[in-house]
């Protein structure tokens, strides 16, 4: 199960609507962007995505812009919050969470 929200954060461009989900077990987070794609993953078990948006990767062709894969704990956490507001301007609590 998943719990839903969306949020507005300020994005580079402006204002963007985003969608901000975390799983109920409290182990992923999903962030997806204005069109609908997913612009990263938190995992505590899988580690973490940070993609371009789906507008983004048919230009350059660039997919990847952060990604691990294997456990990750509250230090990968908070490298996933920095590169999420580096490329979308998303910012994310750092309570989202629990470790």
């Amino acid at each position: 199960m998943v719990s839903e929200g969306s949020d507005m954060v300020a994005g580079m461009a402006g204002e963007l609507q985003v969608e901000v989900r975390v799983a109920q077990d409290g182990k992923t987070v999903w962030v997806n962007g204005p069109d609908g794609g997913a612009i990263g993953r938190f995992s505590k078990q899988f580690g973490m995505d940070v993609h371009s948006t789906a507008v983004e990767q048919m230009s350059s062709g660039r997919q990847c812009v952060g990604c691990t894969h294997g456990p990750a704990g509250e230090e990968e956490w908070e490298v996933f919050r920095s590169k999420m507001l580096e490329h979308h301007g998303v910012r994310l609590k750092r309570n989202l969470l629990r470790f």
